[in-house]
């Protein structure tokens, strides 16, 4: 396989979890991590807890970041320097906690009837031998581990004309070690304006892939299939770029009939005429 496939396969957390892995932010807020960080008085992760009590909490821990943020600016107004440095020790203190997670999560067992019908899928889609572009912190998608002999990805490396683990990996392939906890990207969109003194929040600032090669992916590519993305303000950037080309074509998975609709409120808010050109399936 070269970079000049036609296709991509754009996978989010919903392939890890259509394959059994625990990675939703909610197994992350009951996990024993999560919980030092409240032993250790992480400011940030009190607030999560907080809104988790009150049923008020966002399923998306970035936007989480986002409100968190907005929170801290209503309470001590701008460049509040002292709030700021602890909020950005918080952060990184939680995505070390969300590293630690991820990582013990891809060594554990999963049932292996959950990961057949997504095996099915996937056998389908390789055969248009795609790039891959994922949105998970997993080496590689949780399929290829599940039957390696499907896809000769080359396992020792990042080629980026093979996969591109657009937010970070917990992995390094090529080093058979861990990556530090900073290797991974969370955060928000440019579009989601915080404070300066929260820029750290931004994932153009922290060690993302290039989005400049990324776009330019997209438009070499004709065909791409969407599974297990939520298509989120968090990841805003990306999708509204994809959703405003022009002769594409674009399969959108969903889980249900919610979903679908979710996803379809979504396009239309990149694109309105870009929803009439694509299709929506429901994950069988």
């Amino acid at each position: 396989m070269c970079n000049n496939t036609n296709s991509m396969l754009i996978l989010g957390n919903g392939f890890d979890l259509a394959n059994g892995y625990k990675t939703k932010y909610s197994d992350f807020y009951n996990s024993n991590y999560f919980r030092e960080c409240i032993k250790n008085s992480n400011n940030l992760s009190m607030y999560i807890e907080k809104k988790v009590n009150e049923n008020s909490l966002w399923r998306d821990l970035e936007y989480a970041l986002f409100e968190y943020s907005r929170w801290l600016t209503s309470k001590n107004g701008e460049n509040c320097i002292s709030e700021s440095k602890k909020f950005e020790d918080d952060f990184n203190n939680l995505r070390d906690a969300l590293f630690k997670y991820i990582d013990e999560t891809q060594g554990m067992s999963v049932d292996e009837n959950n990961r057949y019908l997504i095996k099915r899928l996937y056998e389908s889609w390789i055969k248009l031998k795609p790039q891959i572009l994922s949105f998970n912190y997993s080496t590689i998608s949780a399929a290829m581990k599940a039957d390696s002999r499907i896809y000769n990805y080359p396992s020792n490396s990042f080629n980026q004309d093979y996969f591109i683990p657009q937010h970070g990996c917990i992995y390094l392939p090529n080093k058979y070690a861990n990556a530090s906890s900073n290797a991974i990207v969370l955060g928000i969109d440019d579009s989601q304006k915080v404070e300066d003194s929260h820029s750290f929040l931004y994932k153009r600032n922290q060690n993302r892939g290039n989005v400049n090669f990324l776009f330019s992916e997209f438009r070499k590519k004709e065909i791409f299939i969407i599974y297990g993305c939520s298509m989120g303000d968090s990841d805003k950037t990306y999708f509204e770029n994809l959703f405003n080309q022009t002769g594409k074509k674009i399969l959108v998975y969903a889980f249900n009939e919610e979903e679908s609709e979710r996803h379809r409120e979504k396009i239309i808010s990149f694109n309105e005429d870009a929803f009439k050109l694509n299709k929506i399936e429901r994950k069988i």
